[in-house]
């Protein structure tokens, strides 16, 4: 599915705010962010964010775009955050995506069901920032989520 969401990361990115208004209709408890995405030249972009988290998954931005850009479309990314934010979002960033030498392109992956177990409790982490505040990292679950999160959990579900 996520494949068919565009041809490279600007549109994904573009058609991921549709995405997050279907699951809105099945999750209600859910709280999904809204991306504002300006073309800029053919490789460029300014992505604009803004939640109801506020910043609170600020740090992990970055390595989102950068997986699912290698994953998805075979591409590395450049994110730099901009001084000016635009209005209505909590933080601007340009993005310049390059493609990815040949030799660098990710290897399929089978996803077992560790990665499931995983993915699962991803979702949760991340449901429960801003219901519950930022969940302490001291905790088992939200512990072995940003573990999980930070070792390519995202590149092995899109694989």
């Amino acid at each position: 599915m996520l494949r068919s969401m565009g041809d490279n990361l600007q549109d994904f990115l573009h058609n991921v705010n549709h995405m997050h208004q279907y699951l809105e209709r099945h999750f209600r408890e859910s709280s999904f962010p809204v991306w504002g995405v300006e073309p800029e030249g053919p490789n460029s972009f300014i992505l604009s964010y803004s939640s109801s988290r506020g910043l609170a998954l600020k740090g992990i931005i970055k390595g989102l775009l950068s997986e699912a850009a290698r994953q998805l479309f075979r591409q590395k990314v450049d994110v730099e955050e901009l001084d000016e934010t635009r209005a209505g979002f909590l933080l601007t960033l340009r993005v310049v995506t390059t493609a990815l030498p040949e030799n660098e392109w990710p290897t399929p992956r089978s996803v077992d069901a560790e990665h499931k177990k995983n993915a699962s409790l991803w979702h949760q982490c991340l449901a429960s920032v801003g219901r519950t505040g930022l969940p302490s990292l001291t905790s088992g679950v939200a512990s072995s989520v940003w573990t999980a999160a930070s070792e390519g959990l995202l590149g092995a579900c899109l694989a």
